[in-house]
């Protein structure tokens, strides 16, 4: 991560690239798909994956939040509406 923060900082200042930074910078752009892969699955496998339970408990809480939060704006949009319309109301 550094060094491309370090290439960037070069790059963008307007000097001129190295023979040596060049041959780091075409280091860096190569990617080996089946490297990608072995390290993708070990790190699937550290993941802690959540039972089934878990699942429909969170899965549930999020429902009932959800219908929390649209009750309390359905409530405040009421009340601003009807606030609004006493106030434009007694203007006229």
């Amino acid at each position: 991560m550094q060094l491309a923060t370090r290439r960037d900082k070069t790059l963008l200042s307007g000097k001129s690239i190295t023979a040596s930074q060049k041959e780091q910078r075409l280091t860096m752009v190569k990617f080996f798909p089946l490297q990608y892969l072995r390290q993708v699955k070990a790190e699937m496998l550290k993941v802690t994956w959540p039972t089934r339970r878990e699942t429909a408990i969170s899965t549930v809480a999020v429902f009932v939040m959800v219908f929390v939060a649209a009750m309390f704006l359905f409530a405040a949009d009421q009340i601003l509406s009807f606030l609004v319309h006493e106030i434009l109301r007694i203007g006229t």
